[in-house]
């Protein structure tokens, strides 16, 4: 699609031609559903209060999560992916929409199928329910997520990598030791250690060494099946 400017995307965002995109979101022709996902999340990105509430009057990130399922495009499924995690970010109620119609299953899916643009934007979705108490219990349910978390740590791209470190953090931090523990022996440790030491920003460096501290303690626990080489003293502490 032709970029659309500021001005144009406010006069968009009236509810009229809100109403009226979000009908096209449902369209038999993909073509246009994919247009409609471009727009609205263009839309959405505005952050504009109103916005958001069209979006929940019209049941936009439901219909959404069917162009993912529905496999229209890659275009289609990055733009919806991009546009549930604006909706869940700015009105967090939105999760408990989605997540009854089983967000978290299909993100994982994308995870693990989809192209490192889709992956990379999967993970930001989780990073967003994982936002509200409901999402982190529905995450916490799923046993793929840390394993595909862990995995994605450093492969797929720098956003990817803070926001699998975010997920991890917030499951450790919500959780047991068996989550923190979890998170060791799938070697996150190593990984999380490596993030410490590339260029990245000081928020998450401040996530990195949380979650090492954590892990840490965690280890200090563990029985000696766990490799002494991952502790803690035998690494050099930048912080």
């Amino acid at each position: 699609m032709i970029p659309i400017g500021w001005e144009g995307l406010t006069t968009l965002a009236s509810a009229s031609s809100f109403r009226c995109i979000a009908g096209f979101l449902r369209s038999k022709d993909d073509t246009v559903r994919e247009n409609a996902a471009f727009l609205l999340k263009e839309i959405l990105s505005l952050e504009e209060t109103q916005v958001h509430a069209f979006a929940e009057e019209n049941g936009v990130a439901a219909a959404f999560l069917k162009l993912i399922r529905d496999s229209v495009s890659s275009s289609a499924t990055k733009s919806s992916l991009i546009a549930i995690s604006q909706m869940v970010l700015h009105k967090p109620k939105i999760a408990s929409e989605v997540l009854e119609i089983g967000l978290v299953n299909q993100t994982v899916e994308m995870i693990i199928d989809g192209e490192n643009s889709v992956c990379e934007k999967a993970l930001a979705v989780l990073d967003a329910v994982c936002e509200t108490s409901d999402g982190i219990k529905e995450v916490r349910k799923n046993t793929l997520v840390m394993p595909l978390l862990v995995k994605k740590i450093l492969k797929v791209s720098e956003q990817a990598t803070r926001s699998s470190l975010s997920v991890i953090l917030k499951l450790c931090k919500t959780g047991d030791a068996s989550t923190v523990e979890e998170a060791v022996r799938l070697g996150a440790f190593q990984k999380v250690f490596l993030v410490l030491q590339a260029g990245y920003g000081e928020e998450t460096k401040e996530k990195a060494t949380e979650l090492l501290k954590m892990m840490n303690t965690q280890m200090k626990l563990m029985s000696d099946d766990v490799d002494s080489s991952m502790d803690f003293k035998y690494l050099k502490k930048p912080f």
